[in-house]
């Protein structure tokens, strides 16, 4: 029989803790690597964005230029407004640059439909109110709904009269107002 020292056994003790540790490091990797696997794959993802675009008929003149108004004037005029979009969208319709001081008296009524001229079809009212009514709405979220379009292209007229109130007072002499009219589509 071989009999160790204390000093033997200690340094026997410290080659032993490591390779025990190795060999149970080794046990236990080979066992984690004797399981089945399996893995699969969805291959091809992709994701691309839709499109919101508007175009409008009036080749960069304006709808009204009128001078010499009197009281119960009236007069209309067609615009057609068209969407080319991928994805479900709204269109508004709402002022900007508002000015002048008979926008109290100058009457408007608003139309969406098809067609133009003795050709127009209303389908929806728009607005009905005075021009200073109508350019409380100054953006999307407030402005007001003119129709939502279906995927692709769609085209809509929209018809915008106007009326100088009968009762417009002398104070309405020799003023004016102007609005610049928008159109906003955006995607829901």
């Amino acid at each position: 029989m071989v009999h160790l020292t204390t000093s033997s056994s200690r340094r026997l003790a410290w080659i032993a803790l490591p390779a025990a540790v190795l060999a149970s490091a080794a046990v236990i990797g080979t066992a984690s690597y004797s399981a089945f696997s399996a893995t699969t794959d969805n291959t091809g993802n992709s994701w691309s964005t839709g499109h919101v675009a508007l175009s409008d008929d009036d080749q960069g003149v304006a709808m009204f230029d009128v001078d010499g108004l009197v009281p119960g004037a009236t007069g209309s005029k067609d615009i057609e407004i068209t969407a080319d979009t991928s994805v479900a969208t709204d269109v508004t319709m709402y002022a900007k640059d508002v000015a002048g001081s008979i926008g109290n008296d100058l009457h408007l009524t608003i139309e969406q439909g098809t067609g133009t001229g003795a050709g127009f079809t209303a389908e929806s009212p728009v607005f009905d109110g005075t021009l200073t009514e109508f350019a409380a709405a100054t953006g999307f979220a407030n402005g007001h709904a003119v129709w939502s379009p279906a995927e692709g292209t769609d085209t809509r007229t929209v018809r915008v009269s106007y009326e100088l109130a009968d009762d417009a007072t002398n104070t309405a002499q020799d003023q004016e107002s102007s609005a610049a009219f928008v159109w906003e589509a955006q995607s829901r």
